[in-house]
């Protein structure tokens, strides 16, 4: 009798350590089938908005390194202390800038300029030295980064679309041309106008068929990429470099950058003669002096 009195308080013993160790379980059970699960709210998804990429060569000479920035028209001017976006150009000149698609739909300046990495291949056929400084043809240099600028100026970009915009010369004087008439009250109609007008009236004084902003950059300084173009990218890509060689023909102290500005204010007053006589200006840069230009560097 005492054994099985033992026996039972052991079994009564190990019961209740079974119970209690059962308990976690239990509570867990009855807590499940009780409350409710908890309900776990996942972050909103928010979906990255449309984007386009504009792409393009930077060339007054080959731009190595050049500062690009996509910049908004604020009051019918180039505001680039905000830029849409920005990029660098590689040392054949390309870039590429991702446009938000807040942007869509309204007129942009694609600029690049440059810095103390900022270097340029002279393509003028005397030359892109001042004084005793000698920069021959095919030899890089760096741009006075307080003036240097190309720009080209957009009239929007659209989804699904892969624009080219290349900045040259005559994208450049294209540029000015459009907001030199431009106004702060000037509104998206008028931008639009007033960039279509420039750029045909670039094309007509050259000769252009095509959109000066995609016609194919050439180096002019690679005999490879000149025997490979065919002649109509060659021709408008030897008037950039012309336009600069002639005007600094009577002032060989400008530089580069000096050159193509005192060009553009020529071009807003008085646009180009075919052969400017004494009456007009001895530093007046006429086509016939460009085409000879061209002619130098071929």
């Amino acid at each position: 009798m005492k054994l099985i009195s033992q026996n039972f308080k052991e079994f009564q013993r190990l019961a209740v350590i079974v119970f209690l160790l059962a308990m976690p379980f239990v509570i867990s059970s009855c807590s499940d089938d009780d409350d409710p699960a908890p309900i776990v709210i996942d972050p909103p998804v928010t979906e990255e908005g449309e984007t386009v990429a504009v792409t393009g060569t930077a060339a007054k000479g080959i731009v190595r390194s050049g500062l690009v920035a996509a910049c908004p028209l604020v009051s019918g001017a180039v505001d680039c202390t905000a830029p849409i976006a920005t990029g660098v150009t590689d040392d054949s000149g390309l870039y590429s800038v991702t446009i938000p698609e807040t942007s869509f739909g309204t007129p942009f300046v694609v600029r690049v300029s440059a810095n103390a990495d900022t270097r340029m291949m002279c393509d003028i056929a005397a030359g892109c030295g001042i004084g005793d400084t000698t920069i021959n043809f095919g030899e890089l240099y760096a741009p006075d980064t307080a003036t240097f600028k190309l720009d080209a100026i957009v009239p929007s970009v659209s989804v699904n679309t892969t624009p080219t915009v290349n900045l040259t010369t005559l994208t450049d004087l294209s540029s000015s041309f459009a907001l030199s008439s431009l106004t702060a009250t000037s509104n998206l109609d008028e931008i639009i106008t007033s960039i279509s007008t420039a750029n045909s009236r670039i094309a007509d004084l050259f000769d252009i068929d095509e959109d000066i902003t995609s016609l194919p950059v050439v180096d002019l300084t690679n005999p490879a990429a000149v025997a490979a173009a065919n002649l109509e990218d060659l021709n408008y890509n030897l008037l950039g470099p012309s336009i600069i060689g002639a005007s600094r023909l009577d002032n060989a102290a400008r530089t580069v950058e000096q050159s193509l500005a005192d060009f553009t204010t020529q071009f807003l007053a008085n646009g180009v003669v075919t052969n400017a006589d004494a009456s007009i200006g001895a530093d007046f840069v006429d086509m016939a002096e460009i085409f000879a230009q061209a002619n130098s560097i071929l």
